[in-house]
């Protein structure tokens, strides 16, 4: 399995994961909020700051599509045919 941090050593990896995630709780809140501007700014410095986080890269793009879309019609489900 590939290692998300590889060029990070220990201890660079343990303070870098908690820099960004006080960006990612804040953006988590703002998507379920629906504010996708926001939280897209938000997801986007956690990359700043791990730039290897898929899961904010792909709340991200989510933030992206959602904006993006004419009739915003929001749904959290994991599995939807519109992805």
């Amino acid at each position: 399995m590939k290692d998300l941090f590889v060029s990070y050593s220990r201890k660079d990896k343990r303070k870098v994961m908690k820099e960004s995630d006080v960006f990612f709780q804040k953006a988590l809140k703002l998507f379920y909020s629906n504010d996708f501007y926001l939280a897209r700014n938000a997801f986007n410095e956690v990359l700043k700051l791990n730039e290897q986080d898929e899961i904010a890269r792909w709340y991200l793009f989510r933030c992206e599509y959602l904006l993006n879309k004419s009739e915003i019609e929001v749904s959290y489900g994991l599995f939807e045919s519109d992805v």
